[in-house]
């Protein structure tokens, strides 16, 4: 089986295949899991780090990954890019979330598709 990667930057994982089932855990942005099975716009998981077993929506993953970067603050804003300037808008990653970093600008990382974070909030994966 190959490795995944989450795509949000943080979800729950239902214990089964619908939105109003018991959460089992949670999983943060880039977070490696394994697909099980699949089933009605579902996939069942197994989370790398933790082993934990459970469903999720079947598009927020992504197959390809290579952090850099850890969370190192409690939470970290995520900005969006509109015009030339970098919007806040209402998500967080939160400590412990890896990141690659795709493009510098000033004192923000570009970490996915229009999706940037402060240069404050990180350390090195090797720090």
């Amino acid at each position: 089986m190959k490795n995944n990667f989450y795509n949000k930057p943080i979800g729950n994982v239902h214990s089964k295949p619908y939105i109003n089932s018991e959460v089992s855990t949670q999983i943060l942005y880039g977070e490696k899991f394994k697909i099980l099975s699949k089933s009605k716009g579902w996939i069942k998981i197994k989370t790398n780090f933790d082993k934990y077993s459970g469903f999720i929506k079947k598009d927020i993953f992504k197959t390809s990954f290579n952090p850099s970067h850890k969370i190192f603050s409690a939470k970290s804003l995520i900005y969006k890019k509109v015009k030339s300037n970098l919007i806040k808008t209402k998500k967080y990653l939160y400590f412990s979330t890896e990141i690659q970093n795709l493009e510098n600008k000033k004192n923000f990382i570009k970490f996915d598709k229009n999706k940037w974070i402060k240069k404050k909030d990180l350390k090195k994966l090797n720090h």
